[in-house]
């Protein structure tokens, strides 16, 4: 009974949670022509996994993961002082509205 009560109340939270109340509202960024060993200091600094990158005008255009680091860098063996973020982020970015759940499962 208490497992169904717990599954139930998981199911109306999720009826009503939005995405922005979910979302990480702290995220840090780091430029596109910054190279790829300065993501990876301020990855350790901040204890983050990933920083949204950023243009010269400061609009989102990928993501640097430490997954991307580890399989575009250190497999390949390139020099983290010479590669800059946009050569390895991952790109586009998918987003989404700040919807509630309920109507993500519908699309």
């Amino acid at each position: 009974m208490k497992h169904i009560l717990k599954s139930q109340s998981m199911y109306i939270a999720t009826m009503t949670t939005t995405v922005g109340e979910l979302m990480r509202k702290n995220v840090f960024t780091i430029k596109e022509s910054d190279t790829i060993q300065n993501s990876a200091m301020k990855m350790k600094d901040k204890k983050v996994s990933s920083l949204l990158v950023v243009d010269s005008v400061g609009k989102p255009t990928g993501l640097v993961t430490e997954r991307d680091l580890v399989r575009k860098v250190c497999i390949n063996d390139v020099r983290t002082t010479e590669v800059k973020n946009k050569e390895i982020m991952s790109a586009p970015l998918i987003t989404i509205e700040l919807t509630r759940l309920r109507r993500l499962q519908q699309i």
